[in-house]
C-alpha cells in the first residue's frame, strides 16, 4: 500500500511517498527524477512536522506524473 504527501514548505510542493509491504515500511522523497530516503514523513506522523499533508495519487499525479505509475 502507498500512501501519498505533500511537503508544502517550498515551492513547488515535494512529492512524499509511504509503501507499506511485505519488507516492511519505506518512506521516500520524489527529487531530480528518483525516489530517495527520507525522514520528512516520519517526523510529520510523529508531529514534528507542519509543512506536510497527506494527498491522494490524483493529488500526488499532479505534481509528478513521473513518479506516480
Amino acid at each position: 500500500m502507498t500512501t501519498y504527501f505533500a511537503d508544502t514548505m517550498g515551492e513547488p510542493p515535494l512529492l512524499l511517498r509511504q509503501v507499506r509491504d511485505e519488507r516492511g515500511i519505506t518512506d521516500e522523497a520524489y527529487l531530480d527524477g528518483v525516489w530517495r530516503p527520507t525522514r520528512i514523513v516520519i517526523d510529520y506522523l510523529f508531529g514534528r512536522n507542519d509543512f506536510v499533508d497527506e494527498i491522494g495519487e490524483d493529488e500526488a499525479r499532479r505534481l509528478e506524473l513521473a513518479a506516480v505509475s
